[in-house]
């Protein structure tokens, strides 16, 4: 049986003529009839079952604009359709954890030894689990393993499992369904494993890896942008030549984006929960962030205006140049006229003007917002050197660093004292930022740091 469920945060003015449904990611207006309405407003008082074509089509149009989720109770694959393939560079007892996670669900399991310095004692682990073992004598980067797996796989469908991820016990039949809709790509969510010491307990509650806990479709510019190549569930059909074996981190958000504009449907499933071990070690970590950062630039270079920092609309625009001038009643008035201009291109229908006047609020908000992010991470090394020289840098500096505090502080638990939770997020901010600033100029790339306007 299929079901539905309708986005919480989807709003649906209802009204004898039909609706206007607004939500979504980017932001999706939708003038639905009376029939559609009365359906939509069903499926968020829990009766999520559609009920005949009609009512399927519906529900397919609300699952493409992620307005909706259609969750098929099964699959038209099973786990005999897939390879799973694991790339390992040492770390025996991290792949010894990942295979033994695995269960006996996937018909193939392929650990592909990306050159070990001790390739005995992987292929040990791996004989132990009776898995199959290709052996790189070079090590070429995660990129190239993964793709010797993809080579040898025979299977309608490819698992990519890192080696230091641990998958839950039906991991393979959680994410299966995803892929009835011709879905091509499909990742869980990936949490930090946890254990003692500050690195572990903030990976627990804030690492970069967890894109929430709202299944989505994924591609640039939606509510979740990417998927980490951590554990991706895919059909080998839509992967093309695989990974850029060029790219030694940024490779798997290059993979997903390429998909995506492909044309082929790529989703998030957070109901599957992966663990993802810690780098140990402050330095490893910093690093790691440092590299992750550092593959902005050549995403900007092969994906141009997807990884701004901050996307300013022309809506938006005025009334952030009146604020920027000190001028805030030029900005409430530039405000209003954008609210009216947005009313004159909503669909007709019920909440027409509410949703004007909040589109226009919430649009202004939302882009205050994400300067204060860029300021605080991508942009965070240039304000620290301008905070040396100006006070209005150190203040700007300071509040957006609180910003990005309380909103990533929200809704987390993580089990660390909050003043060493902050100062790791300001590192793991400060990290990345640092990254972001070395592959621009590296590369001649100012995309990663550049503001766009749309």
């Amino acid at each position: 049986m299929t079901t539905v469920e309708v986005d919480p945060g989807v709003r649906l003015h209802a009204g004898p003529g039909g609706a206007l449904l607004v939500g979504g990611q980017p932001l999706r207006v939708l003038r639905l009839n009376p029939a559609a309405a009365r359906v939509v407003a069903r499926w968020r008082d829990g009766d999520t079952t559609p009920v005949g074509p009609a009512e399927t089509a519906l529900a397919a149009r609300l699952h493409s604009y992620g307005l909706a989720v259609v969750r098929p109770d099964r699959s038209p694959y099973a786990p005999a359709d897939v390879t799973v393939v694991v790339p390992a560079h040492d770390r025996p007892e991290s792949l010894d954890r990942c295979l033994a996670s695995l269960g006996a669900g996937a018909a193939r399991v392929v650990v592909v030894d990306d050159g070990s310095r001790d390739p005995a004692a992987v292929a040990a682990v791996v004989a132990t689990h009776g898995a199959e073992l290709i052996v790189r004598p070079v090590n070429g980067g995660p990129a190239a393993a993964r793709n010797t797996g993809l080579a040898a796989a025979r299977t309608p469908l490819v698992a990519f499992v890192d080696s230091d991820c641990r998958l839950p016990a039906g991991w393979l039949a959680g994410l299966l369904p995803v892929l009835a809709d011709g879905t091509a790509v499909v990742g869980p969510r990936i949490f930090g494993a946890g254990g003692p010491g500050p690195l572990a307990r903030f990976e627990a509650g804030s690492g970069p890896l967890d894109l929430g806990g709202t299944a989505s479709p994924v591609g640039p510019g939606a509510r979740v942008g990417y998927l980490p190549a951590a554990v991706l569930l895919c059909r080998r059909d839509a992967l093309g030549a695989g990974f850029d074996e060029s790219m030694r981190v940024g490779e798997d958000v290059d993979l997903v984006w390429r998909v995506a504009e492909a044309g082929h449907p790529v989703r998030y499933e957070p109901r599957v929960v992966v663990e993802h071990e810690t780098r140990p070690g402050f330095a490893r970590w910093f690093a790691q962030r440092v590299g992750y950062g550092r593959s902005g630039a050549a995403l900007a270079a092969r994906h141009p205006d997807r990884l701004a920092p901050v996307v300013i609309s022309r809506w938006s625009a005025p009334a952030l140049l009146c604020l920027a001038a000190g001028r805030p009643v030029r900005a409430a008035g530039c405000t209003a006229l954008t609210a009216v201009g947005l009313w004159t291109r909503l669909p007709a229908g019920p909440g027409r003007t509410a949703e004007s006047a909040r589109l226009t609020a919430a649009g202004l908000g939302w882009t205050l917002l994400g300067l204060a992010e860029a300021a605080a991470r991508p942009w965070l090394p240039a304000m620290l050197v301008a905070s040396t020289v100006s006070r209005t840098a150190r203040r700007a500096t300071a509040v957006a660093v609180a910003v990005r505090l309380v909103r990533t502080r929200h809704g987390r638990s993580p089990d660390q004292h909050p003043l060493a939770w902050a100062a790791l997020r300001v590192a793991d901010d400060l990290a990345y930022g640092t990254g972001v600033w070395a592959g621009a100029l590296r590369d001649r790339e100012p995309g990663p740091i550049l503001p766009r306007i749309t």
